[in-house]
């Protein structure tokens, strides 16, 4: 650290007068030659990281603050952490800016203050996402079993892309793709962020194949080098990912909170590769001995179903022996149902016999039947014939006495029949057709029926 308490030589015996600019660009000067290269002790407060790349915030220490700011530059070098609440050594140089009349410090460099301060951090970090549900089992997804397509996010440089590329291609060559980013420093959470979105972008009608499954890698370093993995915004978007994400960072004791969200963790990049795809020459030698073990097995079956066939031909022998005792009894059944025949036609025959011996006239007796039957024909017909005479001469006096007590003799001697138009009853007595007033009424003459209309006057 430079420093020179030093004033700038000036006049002290007459005033100086100076403009506003002049002892602004004065004070400067000063200010930035005296304290060129300074290390600053204090913990970040206001972090605001500006959509032009550049960061501000201040150094405090108790009630005293520092304005502070990062150039983009610097951020994307890698060589600062800047954290909310972290302490640290911000080593730079302190300038002014005229615009608002203050001095701040332009960080160049950072270094945090005693590990146990960015791992009290990290811890607070990890509690509260844990607490969040972020690093469940239960949101785990698996692998698939050999990918067609390998997303990596990795420096394009060094020796972690190489690694695993070797790896793969010596375990099960598939298709690779590597998306470049920064692997340390402030810029390397959203170069990371932009990969994954950028992989799930991709779709199956895409120029580029969606992979199956991310691997993000980087070598061994510091807690202070591996400290982008441990961004939160990093760490909700590998969360949110559909895509498998194996995280694959630094060396085996090396832990970072991308460990405890990824859906599997690598003790090594080179680890990463040989979870992600089988050894293909296992697989080969494991199908080989499957197919071994199956004409084998199929031998082994063919060679119990001969020895089987063989047994139960033994037996058999010849297959037509077996029906010989069914064929001879069957001759015996035939010939006992002949016998039994033959005896049963015989004793019908002398049943017959008998029976006809015991009727030795049947025409004698048809005769006398047909004789009888003719006989008691003759009875009832006679019978039939009285029956009829005597009704058709009953019927014949109900006849003559229904003329004589028909109205219509009495219609030929000069009377006629008055009925009503509408129900054609006959009406009998005159007061009938006064009361009612005029009425419609039927006249009945022997030959035809004549209408007409009552009245009262001509009654």
């Amino acid at each position: 650290m430079t420093y020179s308490s030093a004033s700038p030589s000036y006049p002290t015996n007459t005033p100086v007068v100076l403009t506003v600019s002049q002892f602004s660009r004065a004070l400067k000067q000063t200010i930035e030659t005296t304290f060129s290269g300074i290390g600053i002790r204090g913990e970040i407060t206001g972090l605001k990281k500006h959509t032009s790349g550049h960061v501000y915030f201040s150094l405090k220490e108790g009630d005293t603050l520092l304005s502070a700011v990062c150039w983009r530059g610097t951020v994307s070098s890698g060589s600062v952490i800047l954290e909310e609440g972290l302490e640290i050594i911000a080593s730079g140089r302190l300038t002014t800016y005229p615009g608002r009349s203050q001095y701040q410090l332009i960080v160049e460099k950072t270094q945090v203050f005693g590990e146990g301060s960015l791992l009290k951090l990290l811890q607070e970090r990890k509690e509260r996402l844990r607490a969040e549900g972020l690093f469940g089992q239960e949101h785990k997804r698996s692998l698939p079993f050999i990918p067609n397509t390998i997303g990596i996010i990795t420096s394009p440089t060094g020796a972690v892309i190489q690694d695993i590329l070797h790896r793969l291609r010596a375990r099960f060559p598939r298709h690779v793709l590597l998306w470049p980013v920064a692997v340390q420093g402030e810029g390397a959470p959203p170069s990371i962020i932009r990969a994954l979105r950028g992989f799930e972008s991709l779709t199956a009608s895409s120029p580029i194949p969606r992979p199956d499954v991310i691997i993000i890698a980087r070598g061994g370093g510091s807690i202070e080098d591996l400290w982008a993995f441990n961004d939160e915004a990093l760490i909700r978007e590998v969360f949110s990912c559909t895509i498998p994400v194996i995280s694959a960072i630094g060396h085996e004791t090396d832990t970072s909170l991308l460990d405890f969200v990824s859906d599997l963790r690598a003790p090594t990049p080179t680890g990463a590769a040989e979870m992600v795809v089988p050894v293909r020459q296992d697989l080969f030698e494991a199908l080989l001995e499957k197919q071994r073990l199956l004409v084998l097995h199929s031998h082994h079956v063919l060679q119990r179903a001969h020895l089987t066939f063989a047994k139960t031909n033994d037996k058999l022998k010849n297959p037509l022996r077996l029906f010989e005792p069914k064929v001879q009894r069957l001759d015996d059944l035939t010939d006992a149902l002949r016998s039994g025949l033959q005896k049963k036609l015989s004793l019908l025959r002398i049943s017959l016999l008998t029976t006809l011996q015991r009727f030795r006239f049947p025409l004698n007796r048809i005769h006398e039947g047909n004789s009888y039957a003719q006989s008691l024909l003759d009875r009832v017909l006679r019978a039939l014939r009285q029956r009829i005479q005597v009704v058709e001469l009953t019927l014949k006096q109900q006849h003559l006495l229904l003329e004589a007590a028909s109205y219509s003799k009495i219609l030929r001697k000069g009377f006629a029949l008055v009925k009503d138009a509408h129900t054609s009853k006959p009406i009998l007595r005159a007061s009938t057709l006064l009361d009612q007033g005029p009425t419609s009424i039927l006249i009945e003459f022997i030959d035809a029926e004549v209408g007409a209309i009552t009245s009262s006057d001509t009654i």
